[in-house]
C-alpha cells in the first residue's frame, strides 16, 4: 500500500528538519509559524487518508499533537533550538484546521454519494 509511504515519508523529514541543529535562528517568527502550520497540516491529512480504516477524528488529534509536544521538548536540549509555546499553537490550529477540511470534504462526498446510490 502506498499510502502510508505519504506520511511517514514527510514525518521522517519534519523529524530530522526539527531535531537538527541550527547556527543561528535566520527565519522569521511569521515564517516559522507558517511552515509548522503547513507541515502540521499535511501531516494531519496524510495520516488521516493512510489510517482511515484504523483512526478516528480524535485519535489522529492526539497522536499528531502528542507529536508536535515531543518535538518542542526535544528541541529544548538542541543547540540554538528552544521549546516554544507558539509553535505547539500553532501545531493544534494546523491539527484542527486539517481535520475540519477533511470533515467537510466528507460530508460533501457524503451527500454526492447517497444521490448516486439512490438512482
Amino acid at each position: 500500500m502506498v499510502l502510508p509511504w505519504a506520511f511517514w515519508l514527510p514525518f521522517g523529514f519534519a523529524t530530522y528538519m526539527a531535531w537538527t541543529p541550527i547556527d543561528h535562528a535566520d527565519i522569521s517568527q511569521a515564517n516559522d509559524k507558517f511552515m509548522h502550520v503547513l507541515a502540521f497540516g499535511y501531516l494531519t491529512g496524510a495520516f488521516s487518508i493512510a489510517y482511515r480504516h484504523w483512526t478516528t477524528w480524535l485519535r489522529t488529534a492526539g497522536l499528531l499533537f502528542a507529536y508536535a509536544v515531543l518535538i518542542e521538548v526535544v528541541q529544548a536540549f538542541i543547540p540554538n533550538r528552544e521549546c516554544s509555546w507558539l509553535d505547539l499553537v500553532a501545531d493544534g490550529i494546523a491539527i484542527l484546521m486539517a481535520l475540519s477540511g477533511l470533515y467537510a470534504i466528507n460530508k460533501v462526498a457524503g451527500l454526492f454519494a447517497q444521490k448516486v446510490d439512490t438512482s
